[in-house]
């Protein structure tokens, strides 16, 4: 829950200002917990000709509840071609974890629009169409990339075991020993690049400096 929003198990319909939506519900009284960690089914119909958006909330094993309702016209908002798809983002310092387990998006022209808009409604159409033909190739290219790196990795392992030289290498929780779970008296200093900590090896009993890399750092090789 963010300071302005109602509460922390809340749906809205948001244009330009997260901060003012066009309209908001709680969720509460309906019996839906978003934090619940169950899959929720969601269904957004939007009436051209009345200009009302309709949100039904549910688990998949029960019926839908309708728990929103209002009058916007899309037209006024959304440029003529658009993109369909999900976004997911938390301000929390917990991690979190948003699937897509399964979406579906129909778009149906009004028989009384004229041909110009006629043309509009098949752009939208096939963008979308474009869209699902392209999800497959960008999904093999993620894996691909995910299944390099993983590969450079072992190479890098690989090559650094034989070294002449090579350094001792650390455990996390070994480092974590060393440092008091990187508490914050042993701290040293902070930086663009991550945190600096005191550290003790406790077998040799030799003292270290432990840079623990911020996740928002930009500089260093990220396996």
């Amino acid at each position: 829950m963010n300071e302005f929003e109602q509460d922390g198990n809340h749906i809205g319909i948001v244009t330009t200002s997260i901060t003012n939506p066009l309209a908001s519900e709680s969720l509460n009284s309906s019996g839906i917990d978003l934090k619940s960690g169950r899959d929720i089914k969601v269904k957004v119909d939007y009436d051209g000709w009345s200009k009302m958006i309709f949100v039904s909330v549910g688990y998949p094993e029960s019926q839908l509840k309708n728990v929103l309702n209002h009058s916007i016209n899309l037209p006024d908002i959304l440029p003529s071609s658009i993109y369909v798809g999900f976004t997911a983002s938390t301000g929390n310092t917990f991690p979190e974890s948003h699937q897509v387990l399964n979406w579906v998006f129909t778009s149906v022209p009004l028989p009384f629009l004229s041909v110009e808009h006629s043309r509009v409604g098949t752009i939208k159409t096939l963008l979308v169409i474009v869209m699902v033909c392209l999800f497959p190739f960008i999904w093999i290219a993620f894996w691909r990339k995910r299944y390099l790196r993983g590969k450079r990795r072992g190479d890098i392992e690989s090559l650094s075991k034989k070294a002449a030289d090579i350094p001792k290498v650390f455990t996390y929780k070994q480092l974590s020993r060393a440092t008091c779970k990187f508490s914050q008296e042993n701290l040293l200093g902070k930086g663009a690049f991550g945190s600096v900590y005191k550290g003790i090896i406790s077998d040799s009993r030799k003292t270290v400096a432990v840079k623990k890399i911020s996740a928002t750092s930009k500089q260093g090789m990220l396996w």
